[in-house]
């Protein structure tokens, strides 16, 4: 019995020294990236992201956070989807000052990693953009988000956004309006199937939308 309880203290042990190995080499690594992000090259800090993006904890998204305020706007890009460990109110809360950055690539991806936070807080603001951007693959990205977020809110503006001229947001609406599930959008959805010039990828995304629609109903 003896024998059995001092094997068990050992493995115990070796389960602990393991686990603070682990710890402590996480902890190290988390040094270098910090210390990359604050002197590093442009790519030295993408590889830094890239790698806390990775390890996928709350710790590694904090130390990410600096990237957000970069003065390379590849950086700042590369950031947004490096913080989203973070508890969702507080990633959504970051990145909303870069739904308004000057460069558009940057603006689009705050707004695919603002979407993944699945925060409500983020409709009004991707509403804004799907309706005013200058940049049709911005709004095409913000018409993308709102049904990653699933906010109902949203439900009138995507069907608005079904008309637009640009086809990718066409396409994100209608696939954002058939992940909401709202049967509110379905005569607006097969409206839009009548039109005899509508895109075939367009027309797709619609009959998905209308085909998931009907099958949330009967859940």
């Amino acid at each position: 019995m003896k024998l059995q309880n001092l094997k068990e203290c050992l493995s115990l042990s070796l389960l602990i020294f393991s686990f603070s190995i682990v710890i402590y080499g996480q902890s190290s690594n988390l040094e270098v990236y910090a210390e990359k992000l604050r002197f590093g090259t442009i790519e030295e800090k993408r590889e830094a992201l890239y790698q806390l993006r990775n390890l996928s904890t709350e710790i590694a998204s904090r130390v990410a956070i600096s990237g957000l305020s970069d003065t390379s706007e590849i950086v700042r890009a590369t950031a947004t989807h490096s913080i989203l460990s973070l508890p969702s109110g507080e990633s959504c809360t970051l990145l909303l000052p870069l739904l308004s950055e000057k460069f558009a690539f940057v603006r689009k991806e705050a707004i695919y990693a603002v979407g993944k936070t699945k925060n409500f807080r983020a409709t009004v603001f991707l509403i804004k953009i799907l309706e005013k951007d200058k940049d049709l693959e911005v709004r095409g990205a913000a018409a993308f988000a709102l049904g990653i977020i699933g906010d109902v809110k949203s439900n009138e503006n995507l069907i608005a956004a079904l008309n637009q001229k640009n086809l990718f947001v066409q396409r994100s609406a209608a696939r954002s309006l058939g992940q909401i599930g709202s049967d509110k959008s379905l005569i607006s959805l097969e409206k839009k199937l009548l039109e005899p010039k509508l895109d075939d990828d367009v027309r797709r995304e619609i009959l998905w939308a209308i085909a998931e629609i009907k099958s949330l109903s009967k859940l």
